[in-house]
């Protein structure tokens, strides 16, 4: 769903340079690989969405974008804990 909805954007935002400093978010979302590496990397490794997530949110369907990667936010950290808790 990221590559589909999403990556259109990415690239337009790219394409404005709008990620200065940030030398991954242009191809954050690109393939399906690259997406779940992305979603992997921010719940674990945390400080990086908001790099990706601003631009995305200023856009007019920015909304969209927030509500989907906090359900991906919490889903993935569910499922992260029902791994911890179960062993």
């Amino acid at each position: 769903v990221a590559v589909e909805a999403f990556n259109p954007i990415v690239q337009e935002i790219a394409a404005e340079d709008g990620y200065r400093g940030c030398d991954r978010c242009p191809q954050a979302l690109a393939s399906i690989d690259q997406a779940l590496l992305t979603f992997v990397y921010h719940n674990i490794g945390g400080p990086g969405w908001g790099v990706l997530l601003k631009s995305l949110v200023e856009r007019p369907s920015g909304i969209v974008a927030l509500m989907f990667f906090i359900a991906v936010y919490v889903s993935v950290n569910l499922g992260l804990l029902n791994l911890l808790l179960a062993f």
